[in-house]
């Protein structure tokens, strides 16, 4: 470190070779460079000192996690049906002769404690046995740095928007926060992505139900705003893509057997490989330090077993954003006076036809007899806070799924560090909704 100047911290890729040499790597990551002369300075090879700061990095990324986290839950809370103890009730409805009206709703799986929330998804990103890799291995500081700086955006972005004005200093601070995590690692540009998203969904499409703005004065909220973020990028990722002059990276095929051969073979082998990434966070049981040569076997024909695998997952996939934009909805419920058991459209899902809890019971005989009526009242009502994990699972995963650009790597385990967010933030979702409602009724609301 000594021998280098401070000009050869920028002008040099992650492995000191020249960046804009074509036999680059194209890694730009000065400010991790940096981190590693600090740590040479102060305990010169010793790796205690360089491990030490790895695991304060990770600290730092799980308490910002943790911030964020509380945020979206809050909003996302702010933003859901009414909980189902506050409910508008339904006015009756004029019954005929010689029967009663009476009301029911279907439960709403929808409230839960934000703070619940947020501790699980900061706890399972802090034990995640994925990011092994990156906590442990000191070239995975990165991933680490990246991370923190990712998360900072994100949070300075989302206290920055609000329905009726976005908050300058703090849009500001997101955008520097954004070009700090480009210069740890490439995939920082990816929380803009999730900032539209959070933008869209909670300031444009669903606000709060006391949001008073109209919506023409939201859009122009939005849009000034997400101009300001678009302009920016930009024009960062353009300077930063004139440091390669011109030439992109050009990687072995034994580093990612998938990148060559047909489209045929690409297509088999690419969604495989997502499919493959998703099951190590997941199930991280068997993990590795290194996936190239073919570690992964490629998938040479459609009649390959292990497609039916890509298609479970992509099944999944469909069946998440599905269960993100969902519609609720609220029946009303007309009887014959005098009936037992529970309402038929009420069996099985452990409410009452007064709206409280009961257990599932099995209607009585007589029940069918009975002259009934009931309409639907419907709105959509997404679940914010999932589509907040999915946009924070998939954007940082673009860079890496080849779909741009070819990358060096079949499989790497320190590239799911950031991606790991959304399945944390999912999980934190289901698990604060359990713990709140019961396991049985959430999956019952869900499917």
């Amino acid at each position: 470190p000594e021998a280098n100047s401070a000009y050869d911290l920028f002008a040099h890729d992650y492995w000191g070779m020249p960046i804009a040499n074509p036999a680059s790597h194209k890694s730009y990551r000065p400010l991790v460079v940096l981190t590693f002369r600090w740590n040479h300075m102060w305990h010169g090879t010793d790796v205690w000192g360089y491990h030490a700061v790895n695991v304060l990095c990770h600290a730092v990324a799980s308490w910002l996690v943790l911030r964020c986290a509380l945020v979206v839950f809050a909003r996302a809370q702010a933003v859901a049906t009414a909980a189902p103890s506050k409910l508008p009730t339904l006015p009756p409805t004029s019954a005929a002769p010689g029967t009663t009206a009476s009301t029911c709703r279907i439960p709403n799986v929808d409230t839960f404690s934000p703070s619940v929330a947020a501790v699980f998804v900061s706890a399972m990103f802090a034990l995640h046995p994925i990011h092994t890799e990156s906590v442990s291995g000191v070239v995975g500081r990165a991933e680490l740095l990246c991370c923190c700086f990712f998360l900072s955006s994100f949070l300075f972005g989302l206290k920055s928007m609000h329905h009726n004005r976005t908050h300058w200093p703090l849009a500001v601070y997101a955008a520097l926060s954004m070009a700090a995590s480009v210069l740890c690692k490439e995939t920082g540009i990816t929380v803009m992505g999730c900032l539209f998203t959070y933008d869209v969904c909670f300031h444009l499409l669903w606000p709060t139900r006391t949001t008073v703005v109209s919506w023409a004065q939201r859009l122009r909220t939005f849009a000034t705003r997400q101009f300001f973020f678009v302009v920016f990028s930009a024009a960062f990722l353009k300077w930063r893509l004139s440091l390669n002059a011109g030439t992109l990276p050009s990687w072995p095929q034994k580093d990612n057997p998938a990148q060559t051969g047909a489209i045929a073979a690409k297509l088999r082998n690419f969604p495989y490989i997502y499919m493959y990434n998703a099951w190590l966070l997941i199930a991280p049981l068997q993990l590795c330090g290194d996936y190239s040569f073919e570690s992964i076997s490629p998938l040479e024909t459609w009649s390959d077993p292990r497609n039916a695998l890509t298609l479970v997952f992509f099944a999944v996939m469909l069946w998440l954003v599905a269960v993100a934009l969902r519609c609720n909805c609220k029946s009303r419920v007309v009887r014959a006076s005098g009936g037992r058991g529970a309402h038929p459209i009420m069996a099985g899902t452990g409410v009452a036809n007064d709206g409280s809890n009961a257990a599932p019971a099995a209607a009585d005989a007589d029940v069918g007899a009975e002259k009934m009526s009931r309409k639907f009242e419907c709105m959509m009502a997404p679940r914010l806070d999932m589509l907040i994990g999915l946009a924070l699972l998939i954007f940082p995963f673009l860079p890496s799924s080849n779909i741009f650009f070819p990358v060096g790597f079949l499989v790497a385990e320190r590239v799911l560090y950031i991606p790991s967010l959304g399945y944390c933030f999912l999980f934190g979702s289901f698990a604060a909704r359990g713990i709140e409602h019961g396991w049985e009724r959430v999956f019952s609301s869900f499917c």
